[in-house]
């Protein structure tokens, strides 16, 4: 597993895709496409691009975030969603009755969202503190 990840949103350059792609699998990164992308990836394509290299790039595609925060926004046992920065892309708060309904949740809903492909799961055993006031 690569522990550098180079990500592209909505690249529309094929060319300039294709040299961070040279420089992923040189340097073996992970190359992750955020769609929607400005030219195709199939591979008459690629090849009319001189991208010989480009199958052993395997660059992740996901659709675009926009598609995930609307599908999550439709859920009503999501309380909060929140994107955020570092090794995840959004941080979920849901709420469920026990951990069978956590277990049909999570393998019935929350895996089949567009661009989902793994989850981080956290229990609260205790709410210390909740709403307190931001001192600005």
């Amino acid at each position: 597993m690569a522990t550098l990840h180079v990500a592209l949103v909505e690249p529309e350059i094929h060319w300039n895709t294709g040299n961070t792609g040279r420089s992923c699998l040189a340097f073996g990164a992970q190359l992750h496409l955020i769609e929607p992308l400005g030219f195709s990836l199939e591979a008459h394509q690629v090849k009319r691009a001189g991208l010989d290299y480009w199958p052993r790039v395997r660059p992740e595609r996901w659709p675009s975030f926009a598609a995930f925060e609307a599908a999550i926004g439709k859920l009503p046992f999501v309380l909060d969603c929140h994107l955020v920065a570092g090794d995840f892309d959004y941080f979920l708060k849901v709420r469920v009755r026990d951990i069978a309904d956590f277990n049909r949740l999570h393998g019935a809903e929350l895996i089949a969202l567009p661009g989902v492909r793994q989850t981080r799961t956290f229990f609260v055993m205790k709410e210390v503190v909740d709403n307190a006031p931001l001192e600005l």
